[in-house]
Parts: C-alpha cells; sequence; structure tokens
C-alpha cells in the first residue's frame, strides 16, 4: 500500500473509533469530508483517494466493511473491534517502491539466409507482374481497335467509306509525274 493510501486508511479508521455514530455505519460523505479536514500531512485529498483507501488494498478489506447504499451514499463500518482495528492499523506499512533492475542482454544481428533471396524474389515478381499488366493494358486497347474496325468492315456504307478512304490514302502514296508522293 503506498504511504499516501495507508496514511488516510489509518485516518479513516482512528476517525470512525473516535466518532460516536450510530450502529458504527458512517457515511462515506463523511468520511471524505473528515478525511479532506484532516489530511495527514496537509496532503489534498480526493474522493477516489478516500474511496481507494477504504475498498482497494487488503488491509482496507480487513478494516472496513460496506454495509449497504442507497441513492445518496455508501454506508461503512469497522469490522474489528476498536483495540484490534490499532493493532492493525499500527501493523500496516507502507511499500517500499523499489527500483527496477537494469538488465542488459548482448544483442547481435540474426543472421537470416534465405531472407536476401525472398527480398529478390518478390522484387522479380512485382517486376514481372508490371511487365503483365503493360501487356494487358496494349491487348485490351488492341482488342478494342480491332472490335472497331470489325464493326466497320461489318456494316455496308462504313465498308464503302473505308474503300474510298483506301484508295484517296493510295493516290497519296503513290508518286505523280514529278516524283513526289503527295499532290500539290
Amino acid at each position: 500500500m503506498d504511504s499516501k493510501i495507508l496514511e488516510l486508511v489509518k485516518c479513516i479508521a482512528k476517525y470512525m473509533i473516535n466518532s460516536n455514530e450510530a450502529n458504527g455505519e458512517f457515511s462515506f460523505t463523511k468520511i471524505y469530508n473528515f478525511a479532506e479536514k484532516n489530511s495527514p500531512d496537509n496532503i489534498k485529498v480526493t474522493i477516489s483517494d478516500v474511496f481507494n483507501a477504504l475498498c482497494l488494498p487488503y488491509e482496507s478489506t480487513l478494516l472496513f466493511e460496506l454495509t449497504k447504499s442507497d441513492i445518496d451514499d455508501f454506508y461503512f463500518k469497522l469490522k474489528l473491534s476498536a483495540q484490534d482495528t490499532m493493532n492493525l492499523i499500527d501493523s500496516i506499512e507502507p511499500v517500499v517502491q523499489q527500483q527496477p533492475q537494469q538488465v542488459n542482454y548482448p544483442t547481435s544481428p540474426i543472421a537470416i539466409p534465405k531472407f536476401t533471396d525472398l527480398m529478390l524474389d518478390m522484387e522479380n515478381i512485382t517486376r514481372k507482374k508490371q511487365i503483365l499488366l503493360s501487356k494487358n493494358e496494349m491487348l485490351a486497347k488492341e482488342y478494342n481497335e480491332a472490335h472497331v474496325q470489325h464493326l466497320s468492315l461489318s456494316n455496308p456504307t462504313t465498308m464503302k467509306q473505308q474503300i474510298k478512304n483506301c484508295q484517296e490514302l493510295i493516290n497519296r502514296l503513290t508518286p505523280n509525274a514529278d516524283g513526289q508522293n503527295f499532290p500539290n
């Protein structure tokens, strides 16, 4: 138990022993108000500190009992007699926080013999994938062009236009009398 909580437990237990409360039950609100005003060494006490002191440490479960609760409050009482409570409080010591030991483990690089081979294989696969993707794109373009040509050749009106276009192209590419390929 840390020292702040231990001091609160002692303060609360002494308050419960020295107070005359009906049935020995103390409301959480009264306990908190007392702890806030009478905290040891003027420690700032929060509601969660008081709740932790009453409920969390093992020693608190030996000292305090939650007897009931209602809409407004929780009620606690001492489990032991006044003398037994004082004896238990006096025997509780704060847990001394120990500094963690620093442990140094020698580290050295771990050789992974197949790792470089694996990385090279992955790079090759990636390159091959990119090549296949670009070839697929080219094939898709060529397929679309072939499909357009097929549609134009299968239609009689466009076929006449294609023949006319081809004749004009042949005429332009055929050398004329001057030896020039293109007419003036």
